[in-house]
């Protein structure tokens, strides 16, 4: 039932079913702190996996990730504009803190 895949050096297994079986054992028996909680299919070595670490999902992830790197674009763009437009540095500080904050607060959350 357990091998070592010679690919990715994990403890792995053969099938699904395997993987869960050896989960529920590990839960009946480890005195772990942390036990496996789900199998995953590893896409190196194409066998089972076990991680204790939850399924993300992963549309949701990159929807968010899609988001953030147009608000730091957006940022960034700010910020050259906001250097380029300001000759005074106290004003150029200024409008960088304020920028700054606007980033890490946008006015919908801020109170």
């Amino acid at each position: 039932m357990e091998q070592v895949s010679l690919s990715c050096k994990k403890v792995s297994f053969a099938t699904e079913k395997d993987a869960e079986f050896y989960i529920k054992k590990l839960k009946a028996t480890s005195k772990r702190d942390v036990v496996p909680m789900r199998s995953y299919l590893c896409e190196v070595c194409f066998r089972w996996h076990l991680t204790h670490l939850q399924a993300i999902d992963v549309l949701a992830f990159q929807k968010e990730h899609e988001k953030m790197k147009e608000k730091i674009v957006g940022f960034e763009k700010r910020v050259s504009e906001l250097v380029f437009k300001c000759e005074d540095r106290g004003q150029t500080i200024k409008m960088l803190n304020d920028a700054i904050r606007e980033f890490r607060m946008p006015k919908q959350r801020r109170k």
